[in-house]
């Protein structure tokens, strides 16, 4: 193996010379980066040309004839680590091969050996991480093992000295990259604070400054007056702006024109890039300051913080936009800078149904680019190769093949999905044209060749529904082949056999428990087995590995609130309500536990969204009667604190209720308060005054909405909170008016309910009379009281009739009494 040969190669404890041992160290980090930038080259960055095969320098015996396709099958098994599949066919696995071993290989057997540690050049780790995060790039899911590898890996180069060679400029450019490189590395295992973490200290390397503003502008070319524009404004330090004359000197990609028009003409009237104006004088206005290459890529880096901590849905793209634009802006950029910056445009203008074309088209343009040999050479793509977030290219032909799908290009699709081996896109585009036995004949030719392919007898029992293709499948691939057996999952999951569907779900994340999928699946099997516990921690890992999964952060809060555990299943409903904002169903749930925590702004937030995604259709009667339970409790305690504290004194004419405005401070005058501070107590009670705002106008809402007579009983227990008699008064009324529609005479529970509502009405108009001597609302109140005694004969003997006979003769006493 050459792996033995290499150690032996580098074996020096019988050679006085260190020095020409450490050449020769430096020598097989050479070529493993010349290996690792080929494969790189071929799959990342283009341009794709014909490469040597390697594999005489990884076969196991000098006299054995192994063609190039046995050696890529076999370096394709090594690289689907942890029973991971790849995310698309790649080329030339052999060269990722022997990168591995000569630099991750090699600087592992150095932890162990001290003198092969004294001759390693100290930048191998940097290399090794490079050829392992080039590894993770090709695989279709997080691979355990890998992610155990780079973390143990710690940044090398934050303190080092980098001596004389190398100017001030160059350095900060590599320290600054070091940062970018690391905080993919954590972004790509979802480690998205640590990620951040970095992306900041590259940003503060090269000394940008970046921050977010309006102006307005115009977004398509058809558009008349000028609407508000999310810009980003970057201001860069001296010593950047002195390096990037250097940087335009030596870049050869010109951007876009600064009208917003692309390179290549479209018929689309919705501009690339926004056209701004000024705001006195209605002129076009530049943002910003030009940036150097790294710079770019830090903005490109910061754009992919916001994407990831942002929840997926429209408004993430705007927010994502001003990041790239401000690289298209930018008078020249790198190959791949560009193309990074184009690839996150086409993202997001995909999913806009006026720009889905043109993202089609860039696309197309965009895998051309990097297939294509011509214009741009193989240094200035390799720049920054690494300090970006660019896929390989058998991911941008599969998207590009999906996006084809999705604007109903199936025939187009099929040969790439073919070419990439990617046999449940393939599989899904044949039955969309109604071909099925078409690619079961191509399944079945392909397995004749390659008997041993896990991958082609799970796709075999997609298309079949036969669960021993994926028994097969386990056992071809020595039980090392977790898609088996969460194919196996899902399929006892279908039949109902919950139990057995979470014995194979567990084998498939024993094998990589970074498959956050996976763990939702376990949970959702275990949530329907009744096991809670299991359910539970399933859901937990889920959201470890991705915490915008909201349907697991809603099931782990379903499962707190079964238990009565509302505190946590309250903060798992806040996490949910960031990534699914759309779902009533759980914003109902998640007013439910705000009350029971007595979060009361969170209540009233969530009933108004219920409201707005129901369209009114969903009126939580019994939340807001338990929502008017605790505004009642709260004032009942603020008149406490204040019959307490007489000296305490609120200044309503400081106050905006209707905005929410806080007041953080006190009478003029110090007092000493017997429990708490006279500012605290202030405090509370301004912001229990917003909070019963707050209620009113979700009251008034809600009778517009439903006047029925609970949503007016509702209103009318407000107003008595507010001490506003008569409006109470008149919510009563309108309580009585929709209770006298139902059959009180002959019901029960109807006739004491609304007994119980005119006796209200019966107090409040009594007390009204007393102070202002108007006596017309009495008599119509006796009128009512008359009435529900005579036509409720048959309930005499109840209490609540007696109640009303008394309350008649109060009415009757208090006339006399005006008179």
């Amino acid at each position: 193996m050459i792996r033995a040969r290499v150690l032996s190669f580098l074996d020096w404890t019988n050679d006085a010379d260190k020095a020409l041992a450490k050449r020769r160290a430096f020598l097989v980090m050479a070529v493993g980066i010349a290996a690792l930038l080929s494969f790189w080259q071929i799959n990342v960055t283009g341009p794709c040309v014909d490469f040597p095969s390697c594999q005489k320098f990884l076969i196991n015996h000098d006299n054995l004839c192994v063609s190039e396709a046995e050696c890529n099958k076999w370096a394709v098994k090594q690289l689907m680590l942890d029973g991971c599949d790849l995310a698309g066919l790649c080329s030339l696995p052999q060269y990722l091969i022997l990168a591995k071993i000569l630099l991750v290989d090699i600087l592992d057997a150095a932890q162990g050996k001290s003198s092969l540690k004294e001759i390693l050049p100290v930048t191998i780790s940097w290399w090794s991480r490079r050829a392992l995060i080039a590894n993770q790039s090709i695989l279709a899911e997080r691979s355990p093992s890998l992610c155990t590898s780079l973390m143990a890996l710690k940044p090398e180069g934050f303190g080092l000295s980098w001596g004389t060679d190398l100017n001030a400029e160059l350095v900060q450019i590599i320290e600054g990259a070091l940062q970018l490189e690391y905080g993919f590395i954590e972004y790509a295992f979802g480690h998205v604070d640590q990620a951040n973490f970095r992306f900041n200290a590259a940003r503060e390397v090269c000394g940008l400054e970046i921050s977010l503003t309006g102006m307005l502008g115009f977004r398509t070319a058809h558009q008349i007056d000028p609407k508000a524009q999310m810009v980003l404004i970057a201001r860069t330090s001296s010593d950047a702006n002195e390096l990037l004359e250097k940087d335009i000197e030596k870049s050869s990609t010109v951007s876009m024109s600064k009208d917003g028009k692309l390179d290549a003409d479209t018929e689309e009237d919705i501009l690339m890039l926004p056209r701004l104006v000024s705001a006195e004088d209605r002129k076009p206005k530049m943002t910003g300051n030009q940036l150097n290459s790294f710079q770019q890529a830090v903005v490109l880096a910061q754009c992919l913080h916001v994407k990831k901590s942002n929840p997926d849905d429209e408004m993430r793209g705007w927010q994502m936009a001003p990041f790239i634009e401000a690289v298209d802006s930018q008078e020249s950029s790198h190959f791949l800078i560009k193309r990074c910056s184009q690839l996150l445009r086409i993202r997001w203008e995909c999913t806009r149904s006026r720009t889905k074309q043109r993202a089609l088209l860039m696309l197309d343009k965009l895998v051309e680019d990097i297939r294509g040999t011509a214009v741009y050479g193989v240094q200035e793509r390799m720049c920054f190769a690494f300090c970006l977030q660019f896929p390989p290219l058998s991911s941008l032909r599969k998207e590009l093949a999906e996006m084809m799908v999705s604007c109903g290009l199936v025939g187009e699709a099929l040969q790439t999905f073919e070419e990439l081996e990617l046999w449940n896109s393939l599989i899904d585009c044949y039955c969309l044209l109604g071909k099925k036995a078409v690619v079961l004949d191509l399944i079945k030719e392909r397995l004749k060749e390659q008997p041993d392919d896990p991958r082609l007898w799970c796709a075999m029992g997609d298309v079949t529904f036969n669960e021993d293709c994926y028994e097969k499948a386990w056992e071809v691939s020595k039980h090392r082949f977790g898609r088996a057996q969460r194919s196996l999952g899902r399929s006892a999951y279908n039949k109902a056999e919950y139990s057995k569907s979470m014995q194979h779900w567990q084998a498939a994340l024993t094998l990589n428990p970074l498959h956050s999928d996976g763990w939702f699946a376990l949970g959702s099997a275990a949530l329907k087995a009744r096991d809670l516990d299991k359910a539970v921690d399933a859901f937990t890992r889920a959201v470890q590995l991705d915490p915008e999964n909201g349907e697991a952060w809603n099931n782990i809060a379903a499962i707190h609130m079964t238990r009565k555990k509302s505190k946590e299943a309250f903060v798992a409903f806040k996490e949910a309500l960031k990534f699914k904002r759309t779902s009533w169903q759980m914003w109902e749930n998640y007013a439910q536990v705000s009350l029971d925590v007595h979060n009361i702004a969170q209540a009233i937030e969530a009933v108004n969204m219920v409201l707005d995604l129901s369209q009114g259709k969903r009126i939580m009667v019994d939340t807001l009667d338990k929502l008017m339970d605790e505004v009642e409790a709260l004032n009942k305690a603020n008149s406490n604190e204040q019959s307490i504290n007489p000296s305490v004194r609120l200044e309503n004419g400081s106050t905006d209720l209707e905005k929410g405005a806080m007041v953080n401070e006190s009478s003029n005058q110090p007092s000493l308060p017997t429990t708490k501070d006279a500012a605290t107590i202030v405090n509370q009670a301004t912001e229990n005054e917003w909070l019963l705002a707050r209620v009113g106008k979700l009251l008034s809402r809600v009778v517009q909405i439903s006047p029925t007579s609970a949503a007016w009983g509702l209103l009318a227990r407000w107003h008595k909170v507010k001490g506003d008699s008569m409006m109470r008064g008149e919510a009563l009324l309108k309580q009585v008016r929709s209770l006298q529609g139902s059959d009180w005479q002959h019901n029960k529970e109807h006739f004491k309910e609304l007994s119980q509502v005119a006796l209200q009405l019966s107090d409040v108009y009594m007390e009204t009379s007393s102070k202002t001597g108007y006596k017309k609302d009495l008599y119509s109140v006796q009128m009512l009281l008359r009435n529900l005694i005579k036509q409720g004969e048959q309930f005499s003997d109840e209490e609540y009739h007696a109640a009303v006979v008394k309350c008649l003769s109060d009415v009757e006493q208090t006339i006399r009494y005006l008179k």
